[in-house]
């Protein structure tokens, strides 16, 4: 996720993702959230729903509940908590059910590609990554024949 839309969670969910300036040793939160800017409102409106969960039960203290990793893996999120309750836990499926169906780059309507890495996308943002890809590929083949000068 881009450092600006990190931010923005960060600033928005203070107590939720407290945790990210902790070092690696205590939380993965350090690393960011690991996933494309596509699911940036997926993960704006779960950290919404938990921090509701969270302010209206007065048995949970919000110190002790939160964010320990957010990413993609397998092509849908994974969000992981300090510590959840059930109805936490629901909210958390629903968006990993949500994910599997949302471009993770643009944030569109998508579909599971198991081709290579698992991931969800769109088809004009699968299109554009192979483009990527090929012209990658390309130029490295370029540069291993000794057609190019590399710096």
């Amino acid at each position: 996720m881009s450092p600006e839309l990190e931010k923005k969670l960060y600033d928005d969910f203070p107590a939720l993702y407290s945790n990210h300036t902790l070092p690696m040793t205590e939380t993965s939160m350090c690393y960011g959230f690991r996933c494309g800017d596509g699911w940036y409102d997926l993960i704006n409106r779960l950290s919404f729903d938990i921090a509701k969960i969270i302010a209206t039960d007065e048995r949970l203290d919000p110190k002790l509940y939160t964010a320990s990793c957010v990413k993609e893996k397998f092509g849908t999120l994974r969000f992981y908590m300090n510590q959840s309750t059930d109805e936490i836990r629901k909210e958390i499926e629903k968006a990993t059910l949500e994910s599997a169906k949302t471009c993770e780059l643009c944030g569109g309507e998508g579909e599971m590609q198991t081709d290579g890495w698992m991931s969800t996308i769109c088809g004009p943002c699968e299109l554009e990554r192979n483009t990527q890809r090929e012209e990658e590929r390309r130029r490295l083949a370029r540069r291993d024949s000794g057609l190019m000068d590399v710096d």
